[in-house]
């Protein structure tokens, strides 16, 4: 998947992972999501689902360039009316891995959920609490934005225990304040190390829905102390290994952009979900193969993070591994594809003040992507970093 331990191969492949999206539209509403378009109910008519037809033709442009792992995306997938046909398609090409990452609300539904597993297809599930209770309904109505869902999640994960092997699941939690104050953070890590599940605990991308340093918001610091909770718990709970603290995931790193593509439901193919740099199109010559977007000078732009990195990154003893943290948080924030990244939580322990020349340069001059229009300095870079970073940021233009 895209969070994953770092291989020497991993690094090396330009054709690990395709994500593809399959709706703009979602039945939740979730304040850490980096989507707008997810209105809390779906249209009987979806405009903005992605043909049968393009899926195929999508998947046979994708099994000859090579690539060996699809993720099939949202929006959230399971609430297209083809999502099965789909898996099943995926399935056919003999890909390693075929990922369904969904909120697992369908798979409250018995008997979708064993379709589902049928197919031989991996999910990978969203998960804020374990447990019932006040507490819990309550982190999960506030994360979700919509009313009672816990139940259907609680009994999704019960079909997804009795139906599918533990090697083809992974929970998904987003480090937000509740899940951490309550420890339930810590309870859905266990819950899926006891049950043989793939882990995802990642930091939670900026967006328009969520604000760095907004009050769901962890600092530097603060993730510094859940990451150090969780090795804990690995270490003298399941023998697990001491990881370093990158950004991203815990003990797991992103380099979606460097070997991997993510395509839109139009086919636009864009680096990442956070960088929304458009690569080409995949429908938009159904005799031209997609090497000729995948090696395109644009895309090797941003496969080359390492080379083009400005600021407190390129000093960092983890950048070999991390590679310059979540880049489309860091774009987002900046709005520069080279800044250093901002959620990180070897900030807290790096003993010194940054200033602005830590995360950005000065000037666009000599970036291979000077003036185009996607790129530009915003303005409120020094407020955001002065609200999340607190007694870590030292704003000079204030001195």
């Amino acid at each position: 998947m895209p969070f994953r331990e770092t291989s020497a191969a991993d690094l090396a492949s330009d054709r690990v992972g395709f994500g593809i999206d399959v709706t703009t539209y979602c039945n939740l509403d979730c304040i850490t999501c980096y989507y707008l378009d997810s209105p809390r109910n779906r249209p009987v008519s979806c405009p903005s689902d992605l043909p049968m037809a393009r899926f195929e033709q999508a998947m046979d442009k994708v099994s000859a360039a090579g690539f060996r792992e699809i993720y099939i995306l949202g929006g959230e997938p399971t609430l297209h009316p083809r999502i099965l046909d789909m898996l099943e398609s995926a399935m056919r090409r003999r890909f390693g891995q075929v990922l369904l990452v969904t909120n697992g609300l369908r798979l409250t539904d018995g008997d979708f959920c064993r379709r589902v597993a049928a197919t031989g297809a991996h999910v990978v599930v969203q998960r804020h609490v374990v447990g019932e209770g006040q507490e819990a309904q309550r982190i999960q109505d506030a994360l979700s934005r919509r009313k009672d869902t816990l139940a259907q999640v609680n009994r999704a994960f019960v079909n997804i225990e009795r139906m599918f092997d533990p090697a083809k699941v992974a929970i998904q939690c987003c480090l937000t304040r509740p899940v951490v104050e309550s420890g339930q953070v810590y309870e859905v890590f266990r819950y899926a190390k006891q049950r043989g599940f793939e882990h995802v605990i990642e930091c939670t991308k900026a967006s328009v829905r969520f604000a760095r340093g907004n009050p769901l918001d962890l600092s530097p610091g603060e993730l510094t102390r859940v990451y150090e909770q969780l090795q804990q718990i690995d270490v003298e709970e399941f023998d697990g290994i001491s990881h370093p603290m990158t950004p991203q995931a815990f003990g797991k790193t992103c380099h979606m952009p460097e070997n991997s593509v993510h395509c839109l439901v139009d086919g636009t193919i864009i680096p990442c979900v956070g960088q929304p740099f458009p690569l080409g199109n995949i429908f938009s010559s159904p005799d031209t193969p997609l090497a000729a977007i995948l090696d395109s000078p644009a895309r090797a732009f941003f496969r080359n993070p390492l080379g083009r990195l400005h600021g407190h990154c390129r000093d960092c003893l983890h950048v070999e591994v991390c590679t310059g943290g979540c880049r489309g948080d860091a774009y987002f924030l900046t709005g520069c594809f080279n800044a250093s990244a901002v959620q990180c939580p070897q900030l807290a322990s790096s003993g010194k003040k940054f200033v602005l020349r830590d995360f950005v340069p000065s000037t666009c001059r000599g970036c291979r992507l000077e003036g185009h229009t996607l790129c530009g300095f915003k303005g409120h870079t020094t407020r955001i970093l002065s609200r999340y970073l607190g007694t870590l940021y030292q704003d000079e233009s204030a001195a």
